[in-house]
């Protein structure tokens, strides 16, 4: 009977040394879950599903916790919609509804956990369970706004988007990435979709904003020459005014020059002297 009992206790013991070492057991296998332990920190080992995974760090109590990230796919959707740049403004040359500037778009993206970067995730972002919800809303608004900036491109008037949309899904993907992998570091970005519910009139727009922006520079370039004249008769002002006071100084210098200048001899004296008579205004 004691080698019983004794048998008993050795099973008992070595059963609780391995459930308690068998953390994929005590993990939610519905998710991706990084494992945190207070003797090694991050473990490089992400449990999933129905993996095996022992270590005798789990046999400590309260030594071991875990992050769970979603272990399927799953797809975020942004709606962007609104007017292109200064349609309103553009509509009006033409007489027509500047509705016909309006957009709407939807952007979907299909995402996933990569398993093999959310243990340096957890690591550099010190994430635990309790705060991951508040750090997927933070990464949601972030891809929300790199989504848009995206689509509209750097010029603001989502020129962009004819050419993305020719674009097959995984290939839209890889251009989102290259632009933006700092958001997206953790994550898979399986493919991207862009649903559009209403298009502008991206050939038009793009001819009316040539024409106005042709008038805009004529108005800039005839308000410079404009400008460029006034200075011009300034200037011309200005020197005529120093002459006429050398003139006034020499004359106050030689008085006699007065009673020569009033002479017949003198009346060819507009040949020598420079002509002082102030230039038209231009219309």
């Amino acid at each position: 009977m004691k080698t019983f009992f004794s048998f008993l206790l050795v099973l008992v013991f070595a059963g609780y040394i391995f459930f308690s070492g068998w953390l994929s057991f005590w993990s939610d296998p519905s998710r991706k879950n990084v494992i945190i332990t207070k003797t090694s920190g991050v473990l490089e080992r992400v449990v999933s599903g129905a993996d095996f995974f022992w270590t005798w760090q789990g046999i400590l109590p309260t030594n071991v916790s875990y992050v769970g990230f979603r272990g399927q796919s799953w797809t975020e959707s942004f709606r962007l919609l609104g007017k292109l740049p200064r349609s309103s403004y553009y509509a009006s040359f033409l007489g027509i509804d500047p509705g016909i500037f309006d957009f709407n778009f939807q952007v979907r993206l299909e995402l996933e956990w990569d398993p093999e970067k959310l243990p340096d995730l957890v690591r550099r972002n010190t994430l635990t369970q309790e705060i991951l919800q508040s750090f997927e809303d933070q990464l949601r608004t972030q891809l929300e706004q790199r989504v848009r900036a995206w689509i509209e491109g750097s010029s603001g008037d989502y020129s962009p988007v004819p050419r993305l949309k020719k674009l097959d899904p995984a290939n839209l993907a890889l251009d989102f990435m290259e632009k933006n992998r700092d958001v997206i570091t953790g994550l898979s970005l399986q493919k991207i979709i862009i649903a559009i519910d209403q298009e502008p009139d991206w050939e038009l727009y793009e001819k009316i904003k040539q024409v106005v922006a042709s008038i805009d520079n004529l108005i800039l370039e005839q308000q410079q020459a404009r400008s460029l004249t006034r200075r011009l008769i300034a200037i011309r002002e200005n020197e005529k005014r120093e002459l006429l006071a050398q003139y006034g100084e020499l004359f106050e210098k030689y008085p006699s020059l007065v009673t020569f200048l009033s002479s017949p001899a003198a009346t060819q004296i507009s040949d020598v002297l420079p002509s002082i008579t102030p230039p038209e205004t231009p219309r």
